[in-house]
């Protein structure tokens, strides 16, 4: 609530009335003192709406001590210039026509004595999108009045692109599946799944809460990304899902950055607030991680609700442009309606409209380019795109762009009911009548009635041994006419069966230069029954698909768009839950110029990105073009932000005489989200965080000589780490300068040098395979007389006893007295010839670090994975192997106890494993 404001004259009695005690009414109610009495007055609590809710009736209060309240007046201070009021001289009136933003409204009042006093309330407008999983379709309104956005797969790709509000304003918001949260429980499918019977749930109507997206415990790296949020406003995103089941069903979900996970029971779940709800803000992206709580068979979600609030920082927020979409033509048709009347002003409204050419082969001409809706003429076959720009009361501005195809269509009919040319529409067909192997069109004419040399051939029957004798078509349908498709091609069908393992079927006398569009639709009366066909072509993964059941929807069908080709196949084959797949037709539509393509991507990478075979260091905006038929070239965008990992370093190796202790000197470069010490069982002071802490020794470890620790930097490129070795001297004072190994023939050779001896008895030689478990497997007297030298000593051994490809060695100095001293720990490799090797994991059982020993025979990238024992994924890193042997630190001191596999994953996908225990 604001300051009051008063206004009163000015008497010679006003501090005899201001002496007056005065009693508060209860609330939020401000008393004024005045020159004949006393006004309270209260605007109201601050209210807010969420869209379409877009009116409020005002509950103010106002009183005076000094006679009546004759004047009321209302004036908006501050927020969107749209809106309405019923009356600003009544204490309450109706605002109306609100739109998404903050308003704020004064209400002045004015008694007898002409004392005023002023309060303000705050309307807050926000708006909500709702995103429906699922093949069952939310209608929009919905008698709530709200507006969905219904997604039908979530296999990886994008899903949503400019989601509508629930009042039906088009935003910047989408979704992206980056990695899909089915996993490979059913890898050919959309991820989705219905049958549910628990109805309505608070809002969410039963065709919102019937079907769903699930997620199974395969999933390895699932996500999902909410895409196009404006950094200005505020998000609270609910993921919300049920099942009809009674075992638990608990989904869990964290934004990609927090440690944090949130989940839910959807098990039963009629609750409208068991849900996982994040509140964002000042992002224009967000990365969930979804995955399947351990012990669950499944997770569910079947919405998404977003609800946004605040507005953006400028005074006036962007409009919106939508110049509707594509629009196909058919030659001899060179004309068509432009519509923009969808484009609009969150907080205002659109004040002119632009349009441009940005391709226009044949100079179209626009009857109005500065009209909401305009007329285009003289379109010639082939491709165009026009941008159009609005404009805004307040003067932002926004684009949109439309792309308009003239070109020609084939119409290829399936079934023993022949389409009578021309039909209705004037449009001629080609009928099919058997679907047996061999060419059924040589010769395709389009609607036009002319040739155009494009072949159907079919080159593996799609019915498989369903009746090997039939002609693989059939009738029986009473849909009728669907768009321009008239009854006879909706009455019959070519049908595939689930015994079909490569049906075929190829076009042939394609023309290269031009970009086609194929369309394979189908439907079939049936009742409470999916019939799925699955088609892609020979050169594609992924696998499109339409349910013909009582399909009659024009664009419930499998689309290919492709360009560069004189020839395609299509794979085509039943889903395995469907008992037969139909195809009524195949609508084909060319045009005389190519389309090139772009696409754009976001990435961000440590150090360095790879990208079409190219090492980039720095961040910045980046193309490829990949060069296609003329004028067809496909442009990629890669925009790649790079972030420096940590430089991490424990500082040098040193030496302590026992009882005292090692000051130690860590140090990073960059930005660290924590540092730790790990390694020993001694004590740090002041503490294991310190980078320059004082480390103290442990018992065992005075008596072993050496301990090693393990600096760990948790930063934006993950976990960092470096080591330092700390040697606690014996009272066997003898100096190695250093010890090496190496394949010599047969044998592994090992040297090393003393710079002085005393009390020297020699040297116990041990050999391990696996770094960890030593054993002795020589001794090599001292050459010093009596043990004693001040001069340099070399001694040599050679093992010809050992196996495998990998040992260990190390040197355990003894003296005359019987007190020791453990050298450092050399590798020999013997001859591997494999691209990539774990040839040990030491300490195993750990308990803080391991030690992971991988060879690779060239310099590479490499991805490091640890999983646990039911396969999920815990810790995952990037590595440069250099050529030959590495040993990688790996802290696992927050591993819970149990055996763990960790993998190396080279970047020609060569993968090795192996196992270990977390004490």
């Amino acid at each position: 609530m604001s300051n009051y404001h008063f206004s009163f004259m000015k008497s010679f009695f006003l501090i005899a009335f201001l002496a007056v005690n005065f009693q508060l009414t209860a609330g939020i109610v401000k008393t004024i003192p005045a020159n004949a009495g006393v006004i309270t007055i209260n605007a109201g609590n601050d209210i807010s709406l969420v869209l379409p809710s877009n009116s409020v009736s005002l509950n103010a209060t106002a009183n005076s001590t000094a006679g009546n309240i004759n004047s009321y007046i209302w004036n908006k201070i501050s927020g969107p210039a749209l809106y309405s009021i019923s009356n600003p001289g009544i204490i309450n009136p109706i605002l109306s026509n609100l739109v998404e933003g903050t308003y704020t409204f004064e209400l002045t009042v004015t008694d007898d004595s002409f004392n005023t006093a002023s309060d303000t309330i705050n309307i807050i407008v926000n708006s909500r999108i709702l995103i429906d999983f699922g093949p069952t379709i939310s209608s929009t309104p919905d008698v709530n009045g709200n507006y969905w956005n219904n997604i039908y797969a979530v296999n990886n790709g994008i899903k949503l692109s400019n989601a509508i509000t629930t009042n039906n304003v088009q935003t910047n918001i989408g979704l992206v599946v980056s990695n899909r949260i089915d996993g490979s429980f059913g890898i050919q499918g959309t991820g989705l799944s219905a049958g549910n019977t628990v109805g309505n749930v608070g809002d969410y109507l039963s065709t919102a809460t019937t079907d769903y997206a699930f997620a199974d415990q395969s999933a390895v790296d699932a996500g999902w990304a909410i895409t196009g949020l404006d950094s200005t406003r505020t998000y609270t995103i609910k993921f919300w899902g049920n099942k009809t089941a009674t075992f638990p069903n608990v989904i869990e979900i964290k934004k990609q950055e927090d440690i944090v996970w949130q989940s839910y029971d959807a098990s039963g779940n009629s609750d409208y607030n068991n849900a996982a709800v994040f509140v964002v803000t000042g992002k224009s992206v967000v990365d969930f991680n979804i995955r399947v709580q351990t012990g669950s068979a499944f997770g569910y979600i079947c919405l998404i609700d977003i609800l946004q609030t605040g507005s953006t920082l400028a005074d006036n927020a962007q409009p919106i442009a939508n110049a509707g979409n594509d629009i196909y033509l058919t030659s001899p048709i060179n004309s068509t309606t432009l519509d923009a009347t969808l484009s609009n002003d969150a907080d205002g409204s659109i004040s002119s409209y632009s349009w441009t050419t940005l391709s226009n082969p044949s100079q179209a001409v626009f009857s109005n380019a500065s009209a909401s809706i305009t007329t285009l003429s003289n379109l010639s076959e082939g491709f165009h795109q026009f941008e159009l720009t609005v404009t805004d009361n307040n003067g932002a501005t926004a684009t949109d762009t439309i792309s308009v195809f003239v070109g020609s269509r084939v119409l290829i009919d399936f079934g023993p009911d022949q389409v009578i040319n021309p039909d209705i529409n004037n449009n001629y067909w080609n009928n099919v009548t058997t679907g047996t192997v061999g060419t059924k069109i040589a010769d395709a004419i389009n609607t036009l009635n002319a040739s155009t040399g494009i072949s159907l051939n079919i080159m593996s029957r799609i019915d498989g041994t369903f009746n090997t004798g039939g002609p693989g078509v059939n009738t029986g349908n009473t849909i009728g006419a669907i768009n321009d498709y008239p009854a006879s091609t909706t009455t019959d069908y070519a049908f595939a069966h689930p015994s079909t393992t490569n049906g075929l079927w190829k076009l042939t006398g394609l023309d290269s230069n031009r970009t086609y569009s194929v369309k394979f639709w189908g439907t079939k009366n049936i009742l409470n029954s999916s019939r799925i066909i699955q088609i892609k072509t020979t050169e594609d993964t992924d696998w499109q698909q339409y349910d013909a059941s009582n399909n009659s929807d024009y664009n419930n069908a499998a689309y290919f768009l492709f360009t560069g080709k004189s020839e395609i196949a299509f794979n085509i084959k039943v889903d395995d839950a469907s008992s037969f797949g139909y195809i009524s037709l195949m609508d084909i539509y060319y045009t005389n110029a190519c389309i090139p393509t772009s696409s754009s991507q976001d990435a961000t990478a440590c150090n360095t990105y790879n990208w079409n075979g190219t090492d980039y260091t720095a961040s910045g905006t980046y193309t490829f073009t990949t060069l296609n038929a003329n004028g067809c070239d496909s442009v990629a965008t890669l925009n790649l932000t790079i972030t420096d990992a940590l430089s991490v370093n424990a500082g040098l190796d040193q030496t302590i005489d026992p009882g005292t202790s090692a000051q130690l000197s860590g140090s990073i470069i960059g930005i660290a989200n924590s540092t730790i010490w790990s390694g020993g069982n001694g004590s740090f002071s002041p503490d294991n965080t310190d980078l320059n802490a004082i480390y103290t020794p442990s018992a065992d470890e005075v008596a072993a000589g050496i301990v090693v620790l393990t600096l760990t930097a948790d930063g934006p490129c993950g976990i960092q780490l470096s080591s330092v070795t700390i040697t606690i001297s014996s009272t066997a004072p003898v100096s190695i300068l250093h010890f090496t190994g190496y394949k010599n023939g047969k044998k592994n050779q090992l040297q090393w040098t003393t710079t002085t001896e005393l009390n020297n008895y020699g040297f116990e030689i041990q050999r391990s395979y696996n770094g960890i478990d030593f054993n002795k497997i020589g001794f090599v007297s001292s050459s010093a007389i009596g043990g004693n030298s001040n001069t340099n000593l070399n001694y040599q051994f050679a093992d010809q006893s050992y196996f495998g490809t990998t040992q260990y060695y190390r040197l355990l100095q003894l003296d005359f007295d019987n007190h020791s001293k453990i050298s450092n720990v050399i590798l020999i490799r013997n001859n591997n010839q494999e691209s990539l090797s774990i040839d040990g994991i030491y300490p195993n059982p750990a308990v803080a670090i391991i030690n992971v020993v991988a060879n690779t025979l060239t310099q590479q990238n490499s991805t490091i994975v640890i999983n646990d024992f039911s396969g999920k994924q815990i810790l995952k890193q990037n590595k440069i192997l250099n050529a030959g042997a590495n040993i990688i630190n790996i802290n696992v001191a927050g591993l819970s106890p149990g055996t763990y596999s960790i993998s190396i994953i080279s970047e020609n996908k060569t993968i090795v494993s192996a196992k270990f225990v977390k004490l």
